[in-house]
């Protein structure tokens, strides 16, 4: 049985009464000091999870933590759970939601802002607690705003066939903006394939973030949820991360190189008093290399050769001391460099690190690099900095062969009772292709079978056209169409035999002013081959919780995705690019403004390259609406 607990007071008052009603001043006892009882702990119900916090404010230094207590209720008491396993604390702000490492039971930060904090727990399934809330006020700052330098890593492999797409998805990233992101290649044996480039670190890495598989992408060393392995996904990890984590500190760096020996000045100048770790990381450019999946001679990029620490997370600057705010902290290091490697085309990264959990985990908030023998100064928000070294960009795509990307129209509707079977058919036939990155869905929605507030009048057009008789339908490519339920073995077959290259290649730039929703989108094509083209622009919406027909349920929080908002060109069949002389670009620009009804960082835009000779697509590009890019996706070599 469960011990159950309870209040018991016990009062005794001794009085001694005289003949003229005085006290008795023998009976008077000396007065005891007034000493609390000790607080009860609330007994909680069995299955139940409390959350609580040993103060609900703290500066946003990054070194002043609030620290959380999880009490889970079982049969013989209170559990406190505050670091299990699989216990995760998740805190929102501004609406954002993102869940801490698993068994982190204390927050710090450096962005000012009332905090919001739950508990999660599994036991038997998921167990949620009460929230608590946290109030982190601004802290004494220098001013100073520096530039903010991301940390991507890359993890990959000889033996992975996979990975070279990744590449090509960085190395447009670093194209699109030279100075944003330093890149680490981590290398690791894989399947039957022995990398010569492996590094040590790389599985401890993969261990620490619960991974394995490959290709994969981290950025500054936070661990995600969602598998980070196109440019899409990497691109909106990058906005997020410079939206909501700003750099506290510049980096700097002086290295000298002296043969085989090479000396590093870290230097990092904190804009608050804050605690640090470093972390020195050396790496290779143009090492010629067999790799899966690509033919011919292929060069490997941004690969991780050493790294100064023998922490994941780096090493303690100035002892685990705060930095003073504004007074620069040096560090300096000797490293040794491998007869096999080639000093000029190396770099050195340097991190400057911070925890938000107390010290379990630490993300990098600043980084910097430069060229073995050469230096970097502080980068300064405001200023343009110079491109960043590295690699050379990816040459212009004339005569090189381009990723073909696909494009499926979903039909379907709000009223339709098979249409989220459909939908699950399409995604494991996408799954099936490998195609989560090239096979892109544009769903049109319907609203003759009932209402759909999502529906457009295009959906009817293009659904007569092809001939259609039931929903849920698709449309693959403008060629082919059928049903989802009972055809759905023609898409697949299609995309089987479907060639994974193209002679004519998509990119998007897009211009966003937030203020009024309002922007521009410029359609760039580029062919192989002298041809007709033609261009078709779609604005999507993802994320839309809406009601849905599922079997004979009706589901109100069902989440509508890739649903078409609006066509920019004038058809569906495209808007004339003209001829298309072989390695001459085209352009075509929109005009757009984003409905208020319309989730704008939600949104995207898709661009379809049709063949005038075929009226059969081409090729497709997808980027973010609100200010997103897409280059040209090149078949590696």
């Amino acid at each position: 049985m469960r011990k159950m607990g309870g209040w018991v007071a016990a009062v005794a008052m001794s009085f001694g009464v005289g003949c003229h009603g005085y006290l008795d001043p023998a009976t008077i006892q000396p007065e005891k000091p007034n000493t609390p009882n000790p607080p009860v702990e609330e007994i909680i119900p069995v299955g139940e999870l409390r959350l609580s916090a040993d103060k609900t404010s703290i500066e946003a230094d990054g070194a002043q933590k609030v620290t959380f207590k999880v009490l889970f209720g079982t049969e013989e008491g209170n559990k406190d759970v505050s670091m299990a396993k699989t216990m995760y604390l998740i805190r929102t702000l501004d609406g954002v939601e993102e869940q801490m490492a698993a068994a982190a039971n204390a927050f710090s930060t450096t962005k000012p802002g009332t905090y919001t904090f739950k508990a999660r727990y599994y036991y038997n399934g998921e167990k949620f607690s009460n929230e608590v809330q946290v109030v982190a006020t601004p802290t004494q700052s220098t001013g100073v705003n520096y530039y903010k330098k991301l940390y991507g890593m890359q993890f990959t492999s000889v033996g992975c066939q996979n990975c070279p797409t990744l590449s090509v998805a960085l190395s447009q990233i670093k194209e699109a903006d030279p100075q944003r992101m330093a890149v680490g290649s981590y290398h690791m044996d894989f399947g039957s394939y022995s990398d010569p480039m492996s590094h040590p670190i790389t599985q401890t890495f993969l261990t620490n973030f619960g991974v394995s598989g490959l290709p994969r992408f981290f950025l500054n060393l936070r661990k995600e949820s969602e598998s980070m392995a196109s440019k899409t996904s990497i691109e909106r990890a990058m906005q997020n991360e410079l939206n909501n984590n700003p750099a506290i500190c510049g980096v700097a760096i002086e290295s000298t190189l002296n043969g085989s020996t090479l000396q590093v000045k870290a230097k990092v100048t904190s804009t608050i008093s804050s605690i640090y770790r470093y972390e020195i990381i050396l790496v290779e450019d143009q090492i010629k290399e067999f790799q899966l999946g690509a033919n011919g001679d292929y060069y490997h990029n941004n690969v991780v050769r050493h790294v100064d620490s023998g922490n994941i997370f780096g090493t303690r600057l100035n002892n685990g001391q705060p930095l003073e705010a504004g007074v620069e902290f040096t560090q300096e290091r000797t490293i040794n460099l491998n007869s096999n490697w080639n000093p000029e085309n190396m770099r050195v990264i340097v991190l400057a690190n911070i925890s938000s959990d107390g010290g379990l985990t630490w993300a990098t908030t600043n980084c910097n690099e430069c060229k073995l023998g050469e230096s970097a100064d502080y980068l300064y928000e405001g200023e343009t900095p110079t491109p960043g070294p590295g690699p050379a960009p990816t040459p212009t795509p004339d005569g090189d062969k381009f990723v073909r990307h696909h494009c499926v129209m979903e039909f379907t509707g709000a009223w339709c009772s098979n249409c989220p079977d459909g939908l699950n058919t399409l995604k494991m036939i996408i799954e099936s292709n490998k195609g989560e990155e090239t096979i892109h869905v544009i769903a049109l929605h319907d609203s003759t079978g009932g209402g759909d507030p999502m529906a457009t009048p295009l959906t009817n057009t293009i659904f007569n056209d092809f001939k259609l008789n039931a929903y849920p339908s698709y449309v693959m490519n403008l060629e082919i169409g059928g049903t989802l339920t009972s055809e759905w073995s023609a898409l697949n077959r299609y995309l089987r035999s479907a060639s994974k290259e193209s002679d004519c290649g998509l990119a998007l730039t897009t211009n966003y002013n937030a203020s009024n929703r309002s922007g521009s989108v410029t359609v760039k094509a580029l062919s192989n081959v002298t041809g007709n083209y033609r261009v078709a622009l779609y604005l999507l919406e993802d994320g839309i919780v809406s009601a849905q027909k599922h079997g004979s349920q009706t589901r109100e929080d069902y989440i509508h995705n890739h649903v078409m908002r609006e066509m920019l060109s004038t058809s569906y069949k495209g808007d004339s690019l003209g001829e298309l002389t072989a390695g001459i670009e085209a352009t075509k620009s929109y005009d757009f403004t984003i409905s208020n009804d319309y989730e704008a960082e939600q949104c995207t835009f898709c661009a379809v390259l049709i063949d005038n000779a075929t009226g059969f697509v081409a090729n497709v590009a997808v980027c973010e609406a609100a200010g997103g890019s897409a280059a040209y996706d090149v078949v590696s070599e």
